[in-house]
């Protein structure tokens, strides 16, 4: 026998010794948990799992062949078997020696260091030492059970290792690997962490249950880490409790001192000494659940010392420090504490700047929480379990997922790990959970006995206002604001608001901003106390509901007296149930906590009514008189309380209109938009409104088309843009009317034929023929010259031996090239569509499934791509004429997942290939022969790409994806690296299968895995010009020409149409300066521009009359700046002025502007760099700006001699940037370091005089400022990222208008209004030129043609009375 043999035979007798005691499965999996052995046996199989996930899930029979050449190096014969290997791993057998593992441990450990390097993901992973350990423990009880000795007369070594689930606690730190669901929302938090740091907290929100906590804590440090920020090193996580500042001092000792003593600088040695101690630099203070500063700690003054205390260690800095030295500050908040939170000066700051909203997870999200973890650690999932938790959930079907369900699922798949049976977690230990139903309901009966008698009370009264009784038994949560929850506790509303706490903490309930339910439907059926309280006043509560109904009816109708209970209804409320209603007089009744404050008013009202008449029956005319006195003080009362009432509930609802309007902007942009109009709708001229609407301008959005009953795999969009085409699972294929955009229609019926999916669709070049593909093998081609009636020219016919994928029309319309899923490319010719005759050519392309082609320009060149992993090329110019297509050498190899997509450029000169790991790969194919690749691959998607395409302008890249986003990437016309133009276009429910862009460029249209198509209106302009930052774009006086310079090499000049479209009219290539960029400056008519480099030295003009040839007049005006930002052009164009040294400005006269000169001395006055200069719109004065921030001020109306007009106070404290005129001259806006905006007001002699205080808002500086055409509003960008609007109309009340205004871009923002316009135009930090509109009915308009109304259904969810048809129709 051999070693091999000699183990497997040892570890046989043990395990038949062992399953001789084993009980029947069923009780097995159920008592393992609390077993020692099976633990032990279990912990050695986990901590193998984990080492072959992390050393990348090698194929056990490598291992094995591994195993066996270090055994023989290090001098042992043991071999092992993949059965054997196998029993290890699923913890069926444990090692009869540690010998006959050790080979395994080595290959496995090796393979997990080259991966991942030598620091394992746990402790002792990588430990021969640690593995002994856990052999020895795993070993002595397996033999311990075969001697017949007790678990008692053993003493195992305590299990520890990895869980992958973390039931009702939170992920932290240490839990990230395990930590999944959130990838689509970390960059969004690491972003706003990156721009706060050093300015203040950040505020992450959510509803209860949402998963705030584990997001920063395991979310948060972790990509932090991945960044190599320094924050993430040791992270110090506290919650306020009862005494916030205590719990302050014992996470971090240093700042008790400041507790006494808050000084900023007391505070920043504070954190500085922390950081040191902790060795991380910054430091990230996390504090959880912030709301405890409002539900435990009692004392204000406390309260505001702890908030003072993080903000000062938030922002103070030293002199000789930068912002990030500062510790990064982040806390996590319910929003239901919102309001609460609003009154606290350093929160509310923090929630306008610098917080996320945490979304509820979607399903995908989900089944990623459930599948990830066990993956990462070799845990197997039994097929079907993830579908049926779901299924139990109630969000199997649902595309949304929900908010309220993820406490309830960790907490399920916690306790599913500890009933694990081997790497398996199974339908069986599932159900023995008690699953959903079982979970919940042992979580709510020990939360209801914890509570003391008074408690359990409330909870009672409380909690059966939170199921809506039904006729047919099958009862359903519904939701209740917090106020209305809280006063069925009557007087004892605190002890009322604890019991709720309570109950949140448990995560039987939740909280949103404005509500609070039940965590979930099982818990009315599963718990069998609440479903007893339910059941004993199943009558009752049917019942109450009607009487709250009929208030409501009475409430909404204006209290109509008509609609109050009469004398018989009254008796029969008495005598329904007299234990719980007293009976007054005639019946009427008043229940004790027991109805809405409303519904007890109108049994109430109703009592008093029917009083009221019997008594005027029998009164005299004078009681009459008093009675009717009586009545209308009541009216009025009520009337004063109503107006009261409701405009508090309509102030709450427009509050929860902007949250969620803001948490659905990056997830769902077209819901967020509609909330949008429906919260300008509910309040008109209202700052947050407004800035709402303003952010929807940069967002896409989108209109559903329904009609398939199944995912849609293919759409195309026909050339001359007014057809769309779709192909569905549900075996159809359909042609949608896109003539009107506002309103796309069906065009005739389904067209079908397939037996299983329609795969894809394509038009020929004409419009005239549709070409479709099947999941069976056929092809279809039908005349669609009348596209109301198509004509079938090719009617199912099989191609290949599988499925048809991507099929395409050659440019030129002769060829049709039909992928399958047998690796080959069937091409027909399409040259004579209407004979009905189809000759074919076959080519064999590749050893797996062919996936998409597509087609150089030319239709020369044919690009396949696979699942085996490869792009290939083909010479096909020949196919048609009687040669075969001729394989090209390049075969583009080296991808990760299968092929999905291949898609040339127009030009030819490059392609782009998308697989299903997500990643991008370009090429350049300008010789076919010799393609090479473009940059490194770019990590798109977290889920399969499945499909690609180029815009007609070849700038654009478009990807779709599984993981239900499509994204468009700028291909820089240099160097043709990728940059994504965020945001993408997000909200569809589900994966991405398909896209197809509209040739205009002005919308995408997708198909989806939720069975819709959608038509996605882009942005008004959003173009990647540079992969540089730009300076100040330039506009003439119509608006109809602008010119971009930068931190690149090039000008560029763009048209601009009436709708803000711009399109590139010319381009000047100049040397590129050195560390600095070009700026640029256009003469009001738009025919002359001035152009310099930062880095000083000379100003060139051009003639710019026709914008696609600018030509250079004469030589460049040369100075003796050192640094360049000052450019101007008089009012007339006659006059230039800019810097002649750092400190002067020189006017120069441009009647001859091929030979400009000066007009008589440098005007001096400045101290320090001239930074911008401005003429008045009357031309009269000229205004400069320096870097001390000195305002110098000059009538230039003799422009030889100009006079000086000395400004009050010589300017501000910090440099100034920008300087812009209003309209009428009358006011000066400016913009500089100190972080501000500050207005002058101008007299007639052109004096300045500051006007009240600086505007302040942004957390950068402001590098531009600019008034709208109404002298209303002034516009300033930072680089803080952000754009802001301001209120200046009324001098006493100048305000931000909303908050900021942008939703993408980042760094250095250039912004200013188009002359005569309310559109604004912006270049960015990442190099994107946009213009967008700042006019209200103008982004309505955009809205409302662009997307439908909320359904009735959806308006429901976010308890809307419409769906912004009324601002729509208004607009």
């Amino acid at each position: 026998m051999s070693g091999g043999d000699s183990a497997d035979a040892v570890d046989g007798a043990a395990d038949a010794q062992a399953r001789s005691r084993r009980s029947a499965p069923d009780e097995q999996a159920g008592s393992q948990p609390n077993d020692p052995d099976a633990q032990a046996r279990l912990h050695f199989a986990d901590q193998l799992r984990l080492l072959f996930a992390t050393a990348g899930g090698p194929a056990l029979k490598k291992v094995v062949s591994e195993a066996s050449a270090v055994g023989r190096t290090i001098g042992t014969d043991r071999q092992v078997s993949v059965q054997r290997l196998s029993d290890w791993r699923s913890g069926k057998r444990v090692p009869a020696t540690f010998d006959s593992v050790r080979p395994v441990l080595v290959v496995l450990i090796r393979a997990a260091q080259t991966l991942h390097g030598t620091q394992p993901p746990v402790p002792g992973l990588y430990s021969m030492k640690q593995w002994l350990a856990w052999w020895s423990s795993a070993r002595d009880t397996n033999a311990a059970r075969g001697r017949g000795e007790t678990a008692d007369q053993v003493a195992p070594a305590p299990v520890t290792g990895v869980r992958p689930y973390r039931g009702l606690e939170p992920y932290r730190a240490e839990d990230a690997r395990m930590f999944f669901g959130r990838g689509a929302s970390l960059p969004g938090l690491v972003d706003t962490v990156t721009s706060a740091h050093g300015h203040g907290l950040v505020i992450v929100t959510g509803a209860s249950g949402v998963g705030k906590s584990s997001f920063v804590q395991a979310g948060l440090v972790a990509e932090l880490a991945g960044q190599g920020s320094g924050a993430c090193g040791r992270p110090v996580v506290l919650t306020p409790g009862p005494r916030p500042l205590q719990a302050l001092g014992e996470a971090l000792p240093e700042l008790r001192e400041a507790v006494g003593d808050p000084r900023p600088e007391v505070v920043r040695r504070a954190v500085r000494a922390a950081a040191a101690r902790l060795d991380s630099n910054p430091l990230l203070i996390v504090v959880d659940q912030i709301e405890e500063l409002f539900t435990q700690c009692d004392d204000p003054e406390e309260r505001d010392r702890f908030l003072t205390l993080l903000d000062l260690a938030a922002t103070t800095v030293g002199a000789e420090e930068t912002p990030d030295a500062a510790p990064v500050v982040v806390a996590t908040m319910r929003s239901d504490f919102y309001g609460q939170a609003l009154s606290q000066r350093v929160l509310a700051r923090a929630l306008e700047r610098h917080s996320k909203v945490l979304a509820p997870l979607t399903r995908e999200d989900m089944v990623e929480v459930i599948t990830q973890p066990a993956r990462m650690i070799g845990l197997k999932l039994e097929a079907g379990l993830v579908d049926l938790i779901l299924h139990d959930l109630g969000v199997l079907t649902s595309d949304e997922g929900a908010g309220t369900v993820l406490p309830l699922l960790s907490h399920l798949l916690d306790t599913m790990w500890e009933r694990r049976r081997g790497g398996v977690l199974t339908v069986a230990s599932y159900r023995a959970t008690g699953g959903v139903r079982g979970s919940v309901a042992a979580t709510a009966e020990r939360t209801w006995a914890a509570l003391d008698e008074r408690g359990r009370v409330l909870a009672r009264a409380m909690l059966v206002h939170l199921v809506y009784v039904t006729d047919t038994g099958t009862d359903v949560k519904i939701r209740r604001t917090l106020p209305q929850l809280l006063a069925f506790a009557g007087e004892d509303a605190a002890t009322g608001r604890q019991v709720v706490d309570q109950f949140i903490a448990a995560r039987v309930l939740v909280a949103d901003t404005e509500s609070v339910e039940l965590i979930h439907d099982a818990v009315i059926d599963a718990w069998p106390r609440l479903k007893q309280w339910i059941q004993e006043d199943r009558s009752y509560t049917a019942l109450r509901q009607q009487i709250e109904a009929d208030a409501t009816n009475w409430e909404q109708a204006d209290r109509n007296n008509s609609l109050l209970y009469q004398r018989g209804r009254l008796d029969m409320v008495a005598e329904h149930d007299a234990s719980r209603v007293a009976v007054e007089g005639l019946g009427a009744t008043k229940v004790a906590a027991s109805l809405t404050p409303i519904a007890s008013e109108f049994l109430a009202t109703s009592t008093g009514h029917v009083r009221r008449d019997t008594w005027i029956q029998r009164a005299v005319m004078a009681a009459l008189v008093v009675s009717t006195v009586i009545a209308l003080v009541a009216v009025s009362m009520a009337w004063t309380a109503k107006q009261r009432a409701e405009s508090e509930r309509s102030a709450a609802q427009f509050r929860q209109l902007i949250a969620l309007t803001d948490s659905l902007r990056d997830s769902d942009p077209t819901t967020s938009a509609r909330l949008a109009i429906e919260a300008w709708q509910m309040n008109p001229g209202n700052d947050a409104a407004y800035s709402r609407l303003i952010a929807t301008e940069s967002t896409p959005v989108g209109r559903v088309l329904t009609g398939h009953q199944g995912p849609v795999y293919g759409v195309a969009v026909s050339r001359d843009g007014r057809a769309i085409a779709s192909a569905s699972d549900d075996r159809t294929v359909r042609l949608w009317d896109l003539t009107d955009r506002t309103d796309p229609r069906p065009i005739g019926g389904p067209l079908g034929g397939a037996e299983k999916y329609m795969a894809s669709v394509s038009f020929s070049p004409d419009g005239r023929i549709l070409a479709a593909g099947s999941g069976d093998g056929l092809v279809f081609i039908w005349d669609i010259t009348d596209r109301s009636a198509p004509r079938p020219l090719l009617d199912g016919t099989k191609v290949g031996a599988r499925a048809v994928h991507n099929l395409r029309f050659s440019p030129d319309g002769r060829i049709l090239a039909v992928p399958n899923d047998d690796g080959t490319v069937t091409m027909f010719d399409t040259s004579e569509p209407f004979s009905g005759h189809f000759g074919s050519t076959v080519l064999p392309a590749h050893q797996g499934a062919v996936r998409t082609v597509s087609f150089r320009g030319d239709s020369a060149v044919l690009a396949t791509a696979s699942d085996d992993r490869s792009v290939r090329l083909w010479d096909i110019a020949g196919v048609g004429g009687g040669v075969a297509p001729v394989p090209l050498p390049s075969v583009l190899t080296g991808f990760g997942d299968v092929v999905h997509s291949v898609a040339f450029a127009p030009d030819g000169r490059t392609l782009a290939a998308s697989s299903d790991d997500g990643v991008l790969r370009v090429f350049d194919t300008t010789d076919v022969r010799a393609v090479g690749e473009i940059g490194a691959p770019v990590q798109a998607h977290t889920g399969g790409v499945w499909t690609i395409a180029f815009a007609s302008d070849g700038a654009t890249l478009v990807s779709a994806s599984w993981d239900g986003t499509v994204k468009t990437w700028s291909l820089d016309p240099a160097s043709r690296s990728l940059r994504e133009l965020r945001p993408a276009l997000t909200g569809n429910g589900g994966g991405v299968p398909a896209l197809a862009l509209v040739p205009d460029g002005a919308a995408i249209v997708t198909g989806g895995q939720d069975s819709t198509v959608r038509v996605w209106t882009l942005p008004t302009t959003a173009i990647h010009v540079s992969a540089s930052a730009l300076t100040q774009p330039a506009a003439s006086r119509d608006g109809s020409l602008v010119a971009t310079g930068g931190y690149d090499s090039v000008i560029r000049l763009w048209r601009a149409a009436a709708d803000r479209r711009l399109s590139l009219a010319g381009a000047l290539a100049l040397p590129r300066p050195f560390g600095g960029a070009h700026v640029v400056a256009l003469s009001p008519d738009g025919g002359t521009m001035a152009t310099a480099p930062t880095s000083g030295g000379q100003v060139q003009l051009w003639d710019v009359h026709d914008p696609n040839h600018p030509r250079a007049l004469g030589g460049p005006i040369l100075t003796q700046t050192r640094f360049t930002w000052e450019l101007a052009f008089s009012p007339d164009g006659s006059t230039l002025a800019i810097g002649a040294d750092d400190v002067s400005v020189r006017l120069w006269n441009l009647a001859d502007p091929e030979r400009p000169v000066p007009w008589g001395e440098p005007l001096g006055g400045p101290t320090n760099l001239v930074r911008t200069v401005a003429f008045s719109p009357d031309g009269r004065d000229l205004v400069a700006a320096d870097a001390d921030g000195g305002m110098h001020v000059w009538d230039v109306r003799d422009a030889a001699s100009p006079r000086e007009i000395v400004v009050p106070d010589g300017g501000q404290a910090d440099g100034i940037n920008s300087i812009s005129f209003s309209p009428d001259g009358t006011m000066l806006a400016t913009g500089g370091d100190e972080q501000s905006v500050v207005l002058w007001d101008r007299a007639g002699d052109g004096t300045l005089t500051m006007r009240g205080s600086p505007l302040r808002g942004h957390t950068g500086t402001v590098y531009s400022v600019s008034f709208d055409p109404d002298g209303r509003h002034v516009i300033s960008g930072s680089d803080d990222g952000t754009v802001r609007l301001w209120d200046v109309a009324d001098t006493g009340s100048m305000h931000n208008v909303g908050g900021p205004i942008t939703t993408a871009g980042t760094g250095r923002w250039q912004v200013a209004f188009l002359p005569g316009t309310h559109a604004a135009l912006s270049g960015d930090g990442e190099g994107v030129l946009r213009t967008w509109e700042l006019d209200a009915p103008s982004i309505i308009r955009r809205i409302c043609s662009s997307t439908a109304p909320l359904s009735a259904d959806r308006a429901a969810d976010f308890e809307l009375s419409g769906s912004g048809e009324q601002a729509c129709a208004q607009g």
